[in-house]
């Protein structure tokens, strides 16, 4: 996802992905992630957007892990 917004003196792009993460995994909205190359430059904050959702497979029901979706802002 992405998306651009004006303020009143500059311009910021808001970018975010969503993160596959093992069953388990305890992730809360005050957590950030810093995402390897080539999605990041491995020191960029990404934060937390939402809560955790399944990761579930709708041909077999298997359930891997989780999704979360991350975001950051430039400019």
């Amino acid at each position: 996802m992405q998306s651009d917004e004006d303020t009143e003196f500059r311009h910021s792009v808001t970018t975010g992905y969503s993160v596959m993460v093992p069953a388990g995994t305890d992730v809360r909205h005050t957590d950030e992630f810093h995402l390897p190359p080539p999605w990041s430059d491995g020191q960029e904050r990404w934060h937390v957007v939402g809560e955790l959702e399944p990761w579930i497979s709708p041909f077999s029901g298997w359930s891997p892990g989780s999704v979360v979706n991350v975001k950051r802002r430039s400019g």
